[in-house]
């Protein structure tokens, strides 16, 4: 915005004016302020772009409106196979068609309960059938709950191996040893 040193961004529109002849003898301008407004579209894309890159899921939920409920982070779309347009504005499809029926009494109840000290963790089924495991984290503040949820299915996977390895190796009728320099050490 002319006058402002750079420091205020505005939107300009104008109209011509004419004269008693039709022609144009100049020109109304109006200059909307949109600085803060800009400032904020940045950020929001910085967070959404942090949330992405970290491949975690970001939702946002007016508390006022049960409806009001959206998807910041287009990791939804890898994680559970679903398009994040499904999710926008619609509770009923994350809880009825992605958590899956074991965890849904579960989820339920902690989302119910809006005094989120620890996370959840829960299944949820896949648009393809495949169980995965997440971790989702609340929290609540000026009218609005947030919750970030991490895809937890490959440590899941990598816990569940550990401990089928470690079965087996307690079940071995033999000792399992580990040495060093070629035997010379144990």
């Amino acid at each position: 915005i002319p006058g402002t040193k750079r420091q205020r961004k505005g939107f300009f529109s104008g109209n011509p004016i004419y004269d008693n002849n039709g022609v144009i003898s100049g020109i109304a301008v109006s200059i909307e302020d949109i600085t803060d407004k800009s400032i904020a579209v940045t950020r929001y894309k910085q967070l959404e772009d942090a949330v992405n890159f970290s491949q975690d899921i970001l939702w946002v939920k007016d508390i006022r409106n049960e409806n009001a409920y959206s998807f910041i982070s287009s990791s939804i779309d890898r994680i559970t196979g679903y398009k994040i347009k499904d999710f926008n504005n619609n509770v009923k499809f994350w809880i009825e068609s992605v958590v899956h029926p074991d965890s849904k009494a579960h989820v339920l109840d902690f989302y119910k309960k809006r005094n989120w000290e620890k996370p959840v963790d829960y299944k949820i089924l896949t648009a393809n059938g495949k169980t995965k495991y997440l971790r989702e984290k609340c929290y609540s503040e000026n009218g609005m709950q947030f919750g970030v949820i991490e895809d937890r299915t490959s440590k899941m996977e990598a816990e569940k191996y550990q401990l089928m390895l470690l079965d087996i190796i307690n079940k071995v009728p033999y000792v399992i040893w580990i040495s060093s320099n070629y035997g010379k050490a144990f």
